[in-house]
């Protein structure tokens, strides 16, 4: 980018227009601004450039929305994008599986192997590993850890105390601590909460639902009411951000209002938020052959005509509409994050947790990350992509392995905003 083209007034290069009745619609994806333009004024201003110089409001308008931007946000998007790693230098993520046991038996559960709990021993070494790793980091400010599984809070007495001892070094070293975990919900009592964010300084949960209570119970261990009931008390715990995954497929799309008349409840508690998640087969062998998973197509004309109308009819105040853009690829790529498995194996994705597959172990400490000598390079077709920063270029293990998919907002964004504006401004 040369010096001129830095300082000159261009359109964004993540704009979305689409032409409807009443005028344009105009969607920005870093931003998420969106708009109705149906003035004509303000449609010329917009695609004349020569104006712009001329309505110093009307230009702030539009750049306080993202739609006209200084310079090339492109490139800008994409140097971020490759300075995302030195930004990582500071930070260590530390994914923790204390079993890989689980109290639910999901029919999609890419955890099919032999299934086993961490002994002490394989503790005791993954702390040691952890101290390594952090004595051996300069640049370090950050550290998180993920409790993960298996189902992390059938070890709980394990968990507190892996996060317990990463908090003490973390303060010995005058570093930033908190913790994260994923789990299906069972468990997350009121008192384990209040635990986790005491001594773990819990700060994110994210938990599952599979459809109403008659599809819920029937996949995952009539747990329903145990959930709704969890809910209720652990959102007071305002610190902690709680993340409902509403997974969706031909099943049970067809429940899901009714799981969205029981969710309106938690509608004004900020820190509650839901999402809907198709079960995605790219590794068919981990899912049953039912054929009821919704490939990336699919699913994004479901979210158009059938979820997103429901949000509106049940009236929901505080769901995020539109997707949320983000740079840097997925964490796990990153040199600073570890994953240790029960057996004390790394793994360097959580979809081979508990797989044969692993880039070292914490004994000999000899690691060799495949996913990391990716860095972040991205694929070159991807580069050129209004809808990276919503997908950073796929999964890099799906990479790794050869599957390449486009995030469903490629296919169904546009009509996805038609959708919001048939409902926002008619």
């Amino acid at each position: 980018m040369n010096k001129k083209s830095e300082f000159e007034w261009k359109k964004s290069y993540y704009n979305i227009e689409i032409e409807v009745d009443k005028g344009i619609l105009l969607y920005n994806i870093l931003s998420k601004g969106f708009v109705l333009l149906d003035e004509k004024e303000y449609i010329e201003f917009y695609k004349n450039e020569n104006l712009w110089d001329k309505n110093e409001k009307m230009l702030e308008e539009f750049t306080s929305n993202g739609f006209i931007v200084k310079g090339n946000d492109r490139e800008i998007f994409l140097k971020n994008f490759d300075e995302i790693e030195n930004v990582n230098k500071k930070y260590l993520g530390i994914t923790f599986v204390p079993t890989q046991l689980c109290n639910f038996n999901c029919s999609y559960c890419f955890e099919r192997s032999k299934k086993y709990d961490m002994e002490e021993s394989i503790f005791k070494k993954s702390i040691e590993f952890i101290k390594e790793i952090i004595d051996s980091k300069n640049e370090l400010e950050n550290i998180s850890v993920l409790f993960f599984g298996g189902e992390p809070l059938v070890k709980l007495d394990m968990v507190l105390k892996f996060g317990e001892v990463i908090k003490n070094i973390s303060k010995e070293k005058k570093l930033n601590f908190s913790s994260s975990i994923i789990t299906n919900g069972y468990y997350l009592n009121y008192d384990t909460a209040k635990a986790l964010c005491e001594i773990c300084n819990l700060k994110f949960v994210q938990i599952t639902f599979d459809g109403d209570r008659n599809f819920h119970n029937k996949r995952r261990n009539n747990s329903y009411e145990i959930l709704m009931n969890n809910l209720e008390k652990i959102k007071e715990f305002k610190d902690l951000k709680i993340s409902i995954r509403i997974q969706v497929d031909k099943e049970n799309i067809f429940s899901i209002k009714n799981l969205l008349n029981d969710l309106k409840k938690f509608d004004e508690d900020k820190n509650i938020s839901f999402y809907f998640s198709p079960i995605l087969g790219e590794f068919e062998e981990n899912l049953d052959k039912r054929n009821i998973y919704f490939d990336e197509k699919e699913f994004g004309k479901i979210l158009t005509e059938n979820i997103i109308p429901l949000i509106f009819e049940i009236g929901f105040n505080n769901f995020e509409l539109y997707p949320q853009p983000h740079a840097g690829g997925c964490g796990f790529v990153s040199e600073n994050s570890f994953i240790i498995d029960a057996d004390g194996r790394l793994k360097e994705c959580l979809e081979l947790v508990g797989e044969k597959e692993s880039c070292g172990n914490i004994f000999d400490k000899k690691i060799n990350k495949k996913l990391s000598n990716l860095k972040f390079k991205l694929p070159d077709f991807c580069v050129y992509c209004k809808f990276l920063p919503l997908c950073n270029g796929s999964c890099p293990l799906r990479r790794l392995k050869g599957i390449i998919k486009c995030s469903f907002w490629k296919y169904s964004l546009k009509d996805y905003l038609k959708k919001i504006y048939e409902f926002k401004f008619k």
